[in-house]
């Protein structure tokens, strides 16, 4: 989770400050890249701040961090066709977390 976050909060700092990179298909990214950017770090923290709760064994921060894997993920989806090795690279550890947080979950966690 917190890798998810800090590879979204990555890839937002790059759109803010060197957008050029970003120069693909103008209907790849919605917006202006700098408010896109701004917009995923903020994304990125979250995602690191609610992976502190999964750190601490919070069974609230479990459920939330599936939701937003899976809009991270869905978020992901989009930008393949533009970033392919990115995309399939977020996209294998959004289900590696996925994966981590519906089956991999211990017994002794969700008996809160």
């Amino acid at each position: 989770m917190a890798i998810i976050g800090g590879l979204n909060f990555l890839w937002g700092l790059t759109a803010v400050w060197k957008p050029i990179i970003f120069n693909v298909d103008s209907t790849t990214v919605f917006g202006s890249y700098n408010s896109w950017g701004w917009a995923t770090m903020v994304w990125g923290i979250a995602l690191i701040l609610v992976a502190g709760g999964l750190l601490a064994g919070n069974t609230f921060a479990r459920f939330l961090s599936i939701a937003m894997i899976a809009v991270s993920m869905i978020g992901t989806a989009v930008i393949l066709v533009a970033f392919p090795v990115w995309g399939v690279v977020t996209l294998a550890i959004g289900l590696g977390a996925l994966w981590a947080l519906t089956l991999g979950w211990p017994d002794e966690l969700l008996s809160d």
